[in-house]
C-alpha cells in the first residue's frame, strides 16, 4: 500500500517538504476506512465452486472441508484488535511455491514490506507480510499470476477514488489450493475475469497507482479466507518465493518473502532489486540461461540507474547542508544529463537554482516541464502537482499578480489539503508585504 517514509527537511525554507511528507500526513486518515472484511465465508470451497460453475470436483470437495476450519480461524478478526498469526495458513503456505508477479526478465525494487515499523501501512495486519514492488524505468509493467489458480475476485472501478477497492484500488485475487489466495493491488488495468483459470506467468493486468497507492507500484500479498472484496484478512508470509536478488551469486533461489530486502523507514530507494523468471514454464533455479540472464542484466541496469538517481535526490533534499545555487547546479546538472525526463529533478532545479538566482522565467519553464512529465504514470509523484502550483503562486506574487497567485495557492490547497501547503502561501504573502 501507500509508502510511508519519514519526513525530511525542506529544500529551503521557501521551498517544499520533500515528496514523502505527503504520504505520511495522508495515510493515517485514509487508512481508517481500510478495515478488514467481514468474517470469512463458511464454505470457501463452495465459493470456488460458484466461481467455476457447476463443475464441482473432488478437489473442490477437499477445499470445502478445509474451509470449515477456515471460518473458525478468521471469525472475529477486527481492525485494530490484537490478532494471532494464522499458523494453519502459514503451514499450508509452505506447500505453495510462488514466482515473482512480473514477467520473466523484468526487475523490480522492493520499496516497502515485511513487518514495517509501527505507523506505516505495512504494519497493519492485512498488510504485514505484503511487499510493494515498483519499477520507474518501464512505461508499462505487466502483472502476472504468481502460481496457477482461479480468478476469484476482480475490482476494476477504482477510477480516481483513493478509497476504491477498500484502498487497494483495481485488483485481482487468484485462489490457489487450501483456501490460499494471492492479492495483486493498485493495478492500472485488469485483464482477467472472475472464474477464469490462470497459469503461472499469465497476465492479470498492469502496474498502477489506483486506490491509496501514492506512486505507481504493485501491492503483492498472500492470504487465507475471504475472496470476495471488502478488504482482506491478515497476510500470511510467503514461504517459498522464487526470485533473483541482483548481486547475489546464487542466481534464482527460493526464499521466504520475509527475506526480501525492502526499503526501510527513512531510507527510500534503498531496497534490493529482484528479477523474475516467471514465464509460465519450468521454474528456473540457480544461474539463469543466457537469454534470460541478458534480459535481467539490461533491465537491472536501467532500474538501478533510475533508483540511484532518485536516491541521490533524496540525499540532496534531506542530508546535504544548504549551500548556494551554484552548488545546487553542480549537483543537479549530472542528474539532468543522465535523465532529462525526471520531474523531481526539474522541480529541484527551479526551486534550488532558478528562484534563488531570480530567474523567474527559467523557473517557470522547469516547473512546466516537471508538471508535464508528472502526467506520465511511470514518473508520477503524488506530491509534486500541488507544490508546482504553490511555486507558481509565489512567482506570481513576485510579478505583482496577486489574483493569479491566489488562484494557484487555492489550486495547491485543493490538490493537497495539508498544513504545509497553506503555510507556504502564508509565507509568500508575508514576504511580499515586507
Amino acid at each position: 500500500m501507500r509508502h510511508h517514509p519519514s519526513i525530511p527537511k525542506e529544500f529551503r525554507e521557501r521551498s517544499v517538504p520533500w515528496p514523502f511528507a505527503v504520504v505520511i500526513l495522508v495515510a493515517a486518515t485514509a487508512w481508517l476506512v481500510n478495515r478488514p472484511s467481514a468474517p470469512a465465508r463458511a464454505e470457501e470451497a463452495n465459493g470456488m465452486a460458484a466461481v467455476k460453475g457447476a463443475a464441482a470436483t473432488e478437489a473442490a470437495a477437499s477445499e470445502r472441508a478445509a474451509s470449515s476450519e477456515l471460518e473458525l480461524a478468521w471469525r472475529g478478526v477486527t481492525f485494530g484488535r490484537p490478532w494471532v498469526e494464522d499458523e494453519a495458513g502459514q503451514s499450508r503456505a509452505a506447500g505453495l511455491t510462488l514466482r515473482m508477479p512480473v514477467p520473466a526478465g523484468v526487475v523490480v525494487l522492493c520499496s516497502q514490506g515485511n513487518r514495517s515499523a509501527e505507523g506505516r501501512t505495512h504494519a497493519l495486519p492485512q498488510n504485514l507480510h505484503a511487499i510493494d514492488l515498483s519499477n520507474r524505468a518501464l512505461a508499462t509493467v505487466p502483472i502476472v499470476a504468481a502460481a496457477p489458480g482461479v480468478v476469484a475476485y476482480v475490482f476494476r472501478d477504482a477510477g480516481d477514488d483513493p478509497n476504491g477497492g477498500s484502498g487497494y484500488g483495481n485488483q485481482v485475487r487468484v485462489l490457489h489450493h487450501h483456501g490460499l489466495f494471492t492479492e495483486y493491488a493498485h493495478l492500472d488495468r485488469v485483464d482477467v475475469e472472475v472464474g477464469q483459470d490462470v497459469r503461472a506467468g499469465q497476465r492479470l493486468g498492469t502496474m498502477g497507482r489506483t486506490g491509496l497507492a501514492g506512486d505507481r507500484h504493485l501491492h503483492f500479498s498472500l492470504h487465507r479466507g475471504v475472496i470476495d472484496g471488502g478488504g482482506v484478512p491478515p497476510t500470511i508470509e510467503m514461504a517459498a518465493l522464487v526470485s533473483e536478488e541482483l548481486g547475489d551469486d546464487r542466481g534464482f533461489a527460493v526464499r521466504p518473502s520475509g527475506a526480501i530486502r525492502c526499503s526501510p523507514e527513512g531510507r527510500p530507494w534503498s531496497g534490493a532489486l529482484y528479477a523474475s523468471e516467471n514465464d509460465g514454464g519450468q521454474t528456473v533455479l540457480g544461474q539463469a540461461p543466457p537469454k534470460l540472464a541478458a534480459l535481467v542484466r539490461q533491465a537491472g541496469g536501467e532500474l538501478a540507474r533510475s533508483v540511484d538517481r532518485r536516491a541521490r535526490l533524496w540525499h540532496f533534499s534531506t542530508e546535504v547542508p544548504r549551500t548556494t545555487p551554484a552548488a545546487a547546479r553542480r549537483f543537479l546538472e549530472p542528474l539532468l544529463a543522465e535523465d532529462e525526463r525526471d520531474p523531481v529533478t526539474h522541480y529541484g532545479w527551479a526551486v534550488e537554482v532558478d528562484l534563488p538566482e531570480g530567474d523567474l522565467r527559467a523557473a517557470l519553464a522547469h516547473l512546466e516541464r516537471a508538471a508535464a512529465l508528472n502526467q506520465e504514470p511511470a514518473l508520477y509523484e503524488p506530491w509534486i502537482d500541488a507544490w508546482i502550483a504553490n511555486q507558481r503562486g509565489g512567482i506570481a506574487l513576485r510579478r505583482r499578480q496577486p489574483a493569479l497567485a491566489e488562484a494557484e495557492f487555492a489550486a495547491a490547497e485543493a490538490q493537497l489539503p495539508i498544513p504545509e501547503v497553506v503555510a507556504f502561501a502564508v509565507r509568500q504573502r508575508a514576504r511580499l508585504a515586507e
